[in-house]
């Protein structure tokens, strides 16, 4: 009885053999290596501001990470078997589509390198949307299987309305009844056997889905393949120097490229750890302090990567601590061999700050969903890293800059636009005209799903991305400034086109602002005036004059900060109008969505 069951189960899941992506290659080599013990993932969820001597912390080395992963493949394997068997036989295929919801964790990365371990497309969704953004992505991507983490089985409720109403028709399976299926004696039976089936995947494979942040348009799927993933993770290798020694704080949402690859996957890639811990300045600072500290039983932690949101954040807390507590934060903060910034332009202030406060000059580093990263500042010479640019190309990018328009420049007749594909000459000396960012290189997303004219519209003629993104590159030290979005960072002022990136640059140099939003509004003399939004320290600090008592916040006189402005930017740069707020509204990445901004305003 026991063979036959088992003989019936192998039949039916023969179409799901298991695969190897190129991850998965690494992460099973590590345990024919010295690496077999090693640690690979934490989880240090808990508040580590409370019973630090009482750590019980979740935590599995390599070898009892691929065994989750096969045990839970298996299982994934015949739970998707059993749900699908009344439906048609489209369904019942040997590529799915598998959107998935768990928190940061150890079941987060089971699941996904378990649905790639099967072959799957994954979709990561995000506990931090709302059921509505969580539902378009799961329609959008026509994900057929959803997985499901107990405690967040409330943002995935597909009622019969829903399924008629937004054509929805996902099978829900809980991650743990998945897991704790009693089938133990048939998986141990089939298992060999699907394990001596295994074949690499097609590199060219699609990998998984991700969703853009939103910040230029409706969030769109980004298609990535194994192959790209591979390129991505083999450019951070290198120019960042990982190493199976590393240990990496993480505690960014993993539904972005920046959690998924950056954190996670060159971690994972190189055999080093991965601690999830919650992205609260407090805990953050608590757990750094416990690094090559006797008094707490945490291992060392050497590699810390974040958005300027959660830097900014963090500072204000450090200026909180007595100097005691500072004192320890400097001297913890020197087992770490790199902390890095990326994903929203970081503020000088800030850095200069962080580096007063850790002695660490921060890595700034751009990218986008469609190609994770593009450029970098260099490892070493820390020197070598100039505030306020991004550095120059990975080894498997090319870059270039072009001559751009705006795109929704209506003012241009059809025949004066220039040819947005000619690209711009770099000086031998000096800094370059402003041009839009085009890259091009093998860890290049493949499309944007359902969109194949988007997809095609994105690139131009030579084949390259086009970033929407405007920078200058300067040959006197190797490297890109980015100056902002075309759309929406380039104000069109006067008859000049004006950064809105340089304008918060030096706003934020003035000691009593924390953050700054600028932006253009319509101006029928001017084209565009130049707005500002601020969030202060002390707004009794400002002259303040109520010009308009029914909106939200205060307006300041332009003269008091336009006077410390006139010392840096030309007259023609400075904000006719100043508004002072409690909070500017960001994305789970700390980006500021400046189109949604306007519409509020």
């Amino acid at each position: 009885m026991f063979l036959h069951k088992a003989f019936l189960y192998s039949k039916m899941i023969k179409l799901n053999r298991f695969y190897y992506s190129t991850l998965l290659q690494k992460i099973y080599s590590h345990v024919e290596t010295t690496n077999k013990g090693s640690i690979a993932i934490i989880e240090n969820l808990q508040n580590v501001l409370h019973d630090n001597n009482n750590n019980t912390n979740c935590k599995i080395d390599y070898k009892d990470l691929i065994s989750q992963i096969n045990n839970f493949s298996t299982r994934l394997a015949l739970s998707m078997d059993e749900h699908t068997e009344h439906k048609s036989d489209n369904v019942k295929k040997t590529k799915t589509t598998i959107a998935f919801l768990c928190r940061p964790s150890i079941k987060y990365v089971v699941t996904l390198l378990s649905i790639w371990r099967l072959g799957h497309i994954a979709v990561p969704l995000s506990p931090l949307h709302p059921t509505n953004e969580i539902l378009h992505v799961i329609k959008d991507s026509k994900s057929e299987i959803v997985i499901v983490e107990a405690p967040l089985e409330n943002l995935v409720q597909i009622d019969d309305k829903l399924i008629v109403q937004e054509q929805i028709y996902p099978t829900v399976i809980n991650f743990e009844k998945i897991a704790m299926r009693n089938n133990d004696d048939v998986i141990r039976q089939i298992l060999p056997s699907l394990m001596n089936n295994s074949n690499v995947n097609d590199n060219d494979d699609d990998a998984y889905i991700v969703y853009t942040s939103g910040t230029t348009g409706t969030p769109k799927g980004v298609v990535h393949t194994h192959a790209a993933i591979k390129t991505q993770v083999e450019d951070m290798v290198s120019e960042w120097k990982w190493n199976p020694n590393d240990h990496i704080l993480h505690f960014l949402p993993l539904h972005h490229l920046h959690g998924i690859v950056n954190k996670l996957f060159c971690c994972l890639w190189v055999g080093g750890t991965v601690e999830f811990i919650e992205p609260s300045a407090d805990i953050l600072w608590s757990r750094i302090i416990q690094n090559n500290n006797n008094k707490y039983p945490q291992p060392t932690a050497n590699l810390f990567m974040a958005v300027p949101t959660i830097f900014q954040k963090m500072l204000e807390t450090y200026h909180t601590y007595p100097t005691e507590k500072q004192n320890e934060i400097q001297h913890a903060c020197k087992s770490f061999r790199l902390m890095v910034s990326g994903s929203a332009a970081l503020p000088i202030n800030v850095l200069d700050e962080w580096r007063q406060a850790t002695g660490h000059i921060l890595l700034e580093r751009y990218g986008m969903s469609e190609f994770c990263m593009g450029l970098t500042n260099p490892y070493e010479p820390i020197e070598n890293r100039t505030p306020g640019f991004v550095g120059k190309n990975f080894p498997s990018i090319d870059i270039i800059l072009c001559e751009y328009e705006e795109d929704d420049d209506e003012t241009v007749e059809p025949e004066s636009k220039i040819n947005t594909d000619r690209p711009i000459a770099l000086p031998s000396k000096g800094v370059s005209i402003p041009g839009e960012i085009r890259i091009k290189g093998s860890g290049m997303f493949s499309r944007y799903l359902n969109l194949d004219d988007v997809t095609k519209e994105a690139f131009d003629i030579n084949g390259y991305f086009k970033t929407g993104d405007i920078a200058v590159f300067d040959s006197d030290i190797n490297s890109y400034k980015i100056l902002g979005r075309k759309s929406t960072d380039i104000i069109k002022h006067k008859g000049f086109k004006i950064s809105a990136l340089e304008i918060e640059r030096y706003i934020l140099e003035h000691p009593n602002v924390l953050e700054a939003c600028v932006f253009g509004v319509p101006d029928t003399v001017h084209g565009e005036g130049i707005y500002c939004l601020l969030r202060c320290i002390n707004t009794c600090n400002w002259k303040i004059t109520e010009r308009h008592p029914e909106e939200e916040g205060k307006i300041i006189f332009e003269s008091e900060m336009n006077i410390f402005l006139s010392q840096r930017l030309a007259k023609y740069k400075l904000p006719s109008q100043y508004k002072i707020v409690d909070d500017i509204p960001k994305n789970q990445m700390g980006k500021i969505n400046k189109k949604i901004v306007m519409k509020q305003l």
